[in-house]
């Protein structure tokens, strides 16, 4: 799902370096805003309005600063990132820095976007979420080390297979999993997105804001819905019922305890499920530029 962000005067955190030193009260603040699960990266996020509020649109600015705070309590941007995987089908879509997804804490409402990136590490986006209450954020992004433009710039060239002196030598930073807890206000409602039950075909719903979690008359196949944990599980994928183009498809699954999600592209997607039990899965895909997501329970046992 892509959308463009237009924002004037925006947050504080966007399109600036972070220069004046934080109060004690401002260290809270920004603790508070602070994602878990980063290990070479902190990830930084802000909503207008704050908190958001269901049934209207809200603006989500996430800036990216360096793991190790400066002795004054200030932060450096970290300003390059690698290009994310992007689902082959899909011809339409740029260059993809960051990928995130809203999800409830009951599994009903499921929110994927792209951030789009600014400057000064700073991504935008917005989402109007259906309904009120809880939800876990998810972010992830993969940092490159690069002292400047230039520097970034061989960096890229090399790994496309040129040959350039001042080219980044260490292994690539691994990709950033973020997350937030997330309290929504307002008293907005909205449709489920339940998954039907195990069989030929799985329900589609529409993702777009104007009808969100609307039926349709598109359904999937998908094959296997009962995994082996701690094997690369492939999966074969048919959409049925699209008269349009099939655009960007990906899957994305959430763990039994809500503590890990994951995630791939393509109509072929490959996932390797750490925990047993019953995960909540989101096939998504776009016809016309339109999203839609099919929502799948998969059940996961160990070998034996």
């Amino acid at each position: 799902m892509k959308r463009i962000v237009w924002a004037v005067g925006f947050l504080a955190l966007a399109g600036c370096e972070q220069t004046k030193p934080p109060t004690a009260e401002g260290l809270k603040l920004i603790a508070a805003r602070t994602a878990r699960g980063t290990v070479n990266t902190k990830l930084e996020s802000k909503t207008q309005p704050s908190p958001p509020l269901a049934g209207n649109v809200s603006i989500w600015d996430f800036k990216v600063f360096d793991i190790a705070d400066k002795p004054d309590g200030t932060r450096t941007e970290w300003k390059f990132f690698n290009a994310l995987p992007q689902s082959s089908t899909d011809k339409s879509t740029t260059e993809v820095l960051m990928d995130a997804w809203l999800i409830s804490k009951d599994r009903s409402v499921f929110l994927p976007q792209k951030p789009a990136y600014k400057q000064y590490g700073s991504f935008i986006t917005d989402w109007t979420i259906p309904q009120a209450g809880f939800y876990t954020l998810w972010v992830e992004y993969q940092p490159v080390k690069a002292k400047d433009e230039l520097n970034f710039r061989d960096i890229q060239k090399a790994k496309a297979g040129l040959s350039f002196q001042h080219a980044q030598k260490e292994p690539d930073l691994a990709v950033e999993h973020a997350r937030w807890e997330v309290a929504v206000g307002g008293t907005a409602t909205s449709r489920s997105l339940t998954p039907s039950e195990h069989g030929g075909a799985f329900v589609v719903y529409s993702l777009d804001s104007n009808d969100y979690a609307a039926g349709t008359s598109l359904d999937v196949a998908i094959d296997p819905v009962k995994i082996i944990s701690n094997q690369k599980t492939t999966f074969s994928t048919t959409i049925n019922g699209a008269t349009g183009t099939i655009g960007e498809q990906s899957l994305t699954a959430l763990s039994p305890d809500g503590q890990t999600l994951l995630h791939d592209i393509g109509a072929n997607p490959q996932l390797t499920f750490a925990q047993k039990g019953k995960w909540r899965a989101w096939f998504a895909f776009e016809v016309d530029g339109k999203p839609y997501v099919c929502p799948i329970d998969l059940v996961v046992k160990t070998a034996n």
